[in-house]
């Protein structure tokens, strides 16, 4: 019975993180030829960009159009080296970069599915999940390009893995 009830888990929570991506992936179409990167997003997808090349952590604005170098740690680096992954393949457009983006709010859904389980049981569980992925406001930090989607994500796993040890050091 146990066994029954964690794969009927799993797979509801397969379910509903591909149901995020799904949204996910069509807010990140919409996004792309409704709205223009802005704000942070040009400083992340500008060192994204400049990680491939060997450039560096380099304030983009200045070196994109004063071709003046200056060093930049004005934003957290994770995201941006996250970023580059598509940069390094060569697909580095403002498309991708959002799409790529996609992933680490789908990891979210699922990560927040798993804590919900470990602290109230598969139901709580699979509602927690439910709520993360028809959350708008996760869905748009991870198309807007800002690093916070991403950050959801580490925080999520910080979370589930500190119940965990706390549970069984």
């Amino acid at each position: 019975m146990e066994v029954t009830a964690d794969r009927s888990f799993r797979r509801a929570l397969a379910l509903i993180a591909f149901g995020a991506l799904a949204v996910r992936i069509g807010v990140a179409w919409y996004f792309e030829y409704h709205t223009r990167a802005g704000g942070d997003a040009l400083w992340y997808v500008g060192i994204a960009r400049f990680l491939p090349e060997g450039i560096g952590f380099v304030e983009p604005l200045h070196h994109n159009f004063a071709n003046v170098r200056i060093e930049s740690a004005a934003h957290p680096p994770l995201y941006p080296v996250f970023l580059s992954i598509i940069d390094f393949l060569g697909l580095d457009t403002n498309l991708m970069h959002r799409l790529w983006s996609c992933v680490p709010g789908t990891v979210t859904v699922v990560l927040v599915g798993l804590i919900g389980r470990d602290l109230a049981g598969r139901r709580a569980g699979v509602v927690a999940a439910v709520c993360a992925a028809a959350s708008i406001s996760l869905a748009v930090q991870d198309v807007l390009m800002w690093s916070e989607g991403f950050y959801g994500m580490t925080i999520a796993f910080v979370v589930l893995l500190s119940y965990r040890y706390l549970r069984d050091p």
